[in-house]
């Protein structure tokens, strides 16, 4: 089996998502022969939280790193509001 990857826009910084190609074909290949059963369900499932809790913490690092990043050289993360904004 072939794996590629699909990244996030190169010109975007961190975090970059990473999908396995392999893996979704597989997936769908299942849903369109049928049905599948509840433990490869299950597993399925579980294999998504845990995707989604990567990229949580993925971004949580990012954000501390941009922070920190934007405090050393004395600049707010936010976007602050002029008077002329309201």
């Amino acid at each position: 089996m072939t794996t590629k990857t699909i990244h996030a826009n190169s010109q975007s910084q961190k975090p970059s998502s990473t999908l396995d190609v392999g893996v979704i074909r597989w997936l769908l290949g299942r849903f369109r022969n049928g049905c599948i059963d509840h433990n490869e369900y299950d597993g399925l499932v579980e294999h998504l939280h845990d995707c989604r809790r990567k990229v949580q913490v993925d971004l949580k690092e990012w954000r501390a790193e941009v922070l920190g990043e934007a405090a050393e050289a004395g600049k707010s993360y936010y976007r602050r509001q002029s008077k002329d904004d309201d």
